[in-house]
């Protein structure tokens, strides 16, 4: 089960489930193992144009999305985990093992790998340590490419809290990929937030209409997907949160309940995140029937006109073939037929108008009437 939940493949078929599904209290505390599974944002360089998904290349394949460029970065969204497993036996004692996914040096995309630089967006991330005295000797840090070299670091340079060598818990051995988690989530937090600013819409921009409604169809599209990928990251940070509560219980160490919060905090972060794409996910709907009525009142207005257009030649074809029955045409019969033509368009631009004018009028003293100007008369 231990090996099976790292590798967690995901075949699409019906027959199959993710074993990361199974988060259930019971479960996480009657297990000996934990998997926490992240999201480690990344960028590439511009060999990487027109791809879209690609997978990491080893004996686990993990998925990358390649996202839209922005500001001419090509940034990478890549699956990773990071599993821990303690093992007791009464002849060797205690043995912890921990799996880890290594660097992504070269990208599978079907059955052709190909070598693709990429590098960590914005830098590294934060030191979670305390920093020593300025007059002792520092460790140099690594570069947070390879969580192999980040654990070994971590582990040299200080052990967990209350870290007991004879029986640690599943917890204690964990603490440190949990803190590592945890701030490769905080990377995963500005990539969040950046896409949903981006989803802002301003009246100054006013594109044509179809490319104002390509436009708002690719961002629900692309809004669709990330309120799938929060609910996502929601799980996997609950899954966190469960099994720091359950495995501290009991504990006097303060450190393991800042963890939790730590984790508490990041969920909070996400599920604002959500209901943020949430609502403009609404006003994108607003806006796209906001355009359809706008396009229909104008072709509704193009219609009346070629209504109009078409009673006028109506009449005038009426009273063409009124006075079209004479063979012989006279001065007398076309004054005639313009007088009837020109005064049958005015009759029917009248009644045309007048009911227009008096909604109008209704519409204007019922105004009037609200606004309480009957009274101040």
């Amino acid at each position: 089960m231990f090996f099976a939940a790292h590798i967690d493949g995901s075949s699409g078929s019906n027959d199959t489930y993710k074993t990361s599904m199974m988060c259930l209290p019971s479960i996480i505390r009657t297990q000996n193992f934990c998997n926490l599974r992240y999201q480690r944002v990344l960028k590439f360089g511009p060999e990487v144009e027109g791809l879209r998904r690609l997978q990491s290349a080893g004996n686990i394949k993990r998925k990358v999305m390649m996202l839209p460029t922005f500001n001419n970065v090509h940034i990478g969204l890549a699956q990773r985990c990071c599993s821990v497993l303690k093992m007791e036996s009464e002849k060797y004692g205690w043995t912890g093992i921990l799996l880890l996914d290594p660097p992504i040096n070269a990208m599978q995309r079907s059955s052709e790998q190909v070598a693709l630089h990429s590098d960590l967006l914005q830098g590294e991330y934060e030191e979670f340590l305390k920093p020593g005295s300025f007059f002792q000797e520092q460790a140099i840090a690594p570069g947070r490419l390879s969580h192999f070299k980040d654990l070994v670091y971590y582990w040299t340079r200080k052990l967990p809290p209350s870290f007991d060598k004879s029986d640690p818990s599943l917890l204690l051995l964990s603490y440190y990929p949990l803190r590592i988690v945890a701030a490769e989530w905080t990377k995963y937090m500005e990539l969040l937030n950046r896409t949903v600013r981006q989803y802002e819409y301003s009246s100054a921009k006013d594109p044509a209409e179809n490319q104002r409604l390509g436009i708002i169809g690719d961002d629900l599209r692309s809004m669709l997907v990330w309120t799938r990928r929060c609910t996502q990251c929601l799980r996997k940070l609950r899954y966190a949160v469960l099994f720091i509560q359950l495995r501290s219980l009991g504990t006097v160490n303060n450190d393991y309940n800042l963890l939790g919060d730590d984790y508490k905090h990041l969920a909070g972060m996400v599920e604002a995140y959500r209901g943020s794409l949430d609502t403009k996910m609404q006003v994108v709907t607003s806006m796209v029937q906001i355009i359809d009525s706008q396009r229909s009142q104008k072709q509704a207005r193009n219609i009346t006109r070629l209504t109009n257009l078409a009673l006028l030649l109506i009449l005038m074809s009426f009273t063409t073939g009124l006075l079209g029955m004479n063979d012989h045409i006279s001065t007398q019969a076309l004054v005639l037929f313009f007088g009837l033509a020109v005064s049958a368009c005015v009759a029917v631009f009248v009644v045309a108008r007048v009911p227009r004018m008096k909604t109008s009028q209704l519409a204007e003293k019922d105004g009037r009437w609200r606004s309480g100007e009957w009274f101040e008369n």
